[in-house]
C-alpha cells in the first residue's frame, strides 16, 4: 500500500517546524548570555567614545543614547531563569 502524498507533505512540514522550534528554544535559552555580552560590549564602546570625546569635544556622542541603552539592560531578576525554563 502506497503512502498518500498529503501525509508525506504534512510530515515534512512537521519536521521543518520542529527544527525551527528547537532553534527558537535554543535562542531563548541563550538570551541572558547574549544580553550579558551585549552589555559588556556597550560598556567598552562607551569607554572608547568617552576617550574620543575628551580628545575631540565637538564630536561627543549624545548622552541620550547611553541612557536609552542603560534602560534596556535593566531586566528583572527572574528574567534569566525564566528564559532558560521557557527555552
Amino acid at each position: 500500500m502506497s503512502r498518500p502524498t498529503w501525509a508525506t507533505v504534512v510530515g515534512i512540514l512537521g519536521i521543518i517546524l520542529a527544527c525551527l522550534g528547537i532553534f527558537g528554544a535554543g535562542q531563548t535559552m541563550l538570551t541572558p548570555v547574549m544580553m550579558k555580552f551585549q552589555k559588556e560590549m556597550m560598556a567598552g564602546m562607551q569607554h572608547s567614545m568617552r576617550q574620543q570625546s575628551a580628545a575631540h569635544p565637538q564630536q561627543a556622542p549624545p548622552p541620550e543614547m547611553f541612557n536609552a541603552m542603560q534602560k534596556m539592560w535593566n531586566l528583572p531578576s527572574w528574567y534569566g531563569p525564566w528564559c532558560v525554563g521557557v527555552g
